[in-house]
């Protein structure tokens, strides 16, 4: 399936995250979303082949490093 990536930063109480919104390319309209979290000690490289699970089955997924983590 062919999948609309967009890379976002947010900046909160001076903590920044950086992270992926993935959606389906031909959705058209609201879709179920799913945010999905890396573990301890890893990155979103880990969590972004899952979104892209979740994204194949109709969803608009998001993948983020927590603050500290990842790039």
């Amino acid at each position: 399936m062919a999948i609309k990536i967009r890379p976002f930063k947010i900046k909160s109480s001076g903590v920044r995250l950086c992270g992926y919104s993935l959606v389906p390319k031909d959705a058209d309209g609201k879709l179920p979303a799913v945010i999905v979290s890396h573990g301890f000690g890893s990155n979103m490289l880990i969590s972004y082949s899952y979104a892209r699970v979740f994204v194949d089955m109709g969803y608009a997924a998001f993948c983020y490093d927590f603050p500290n983590s990842g790039s």
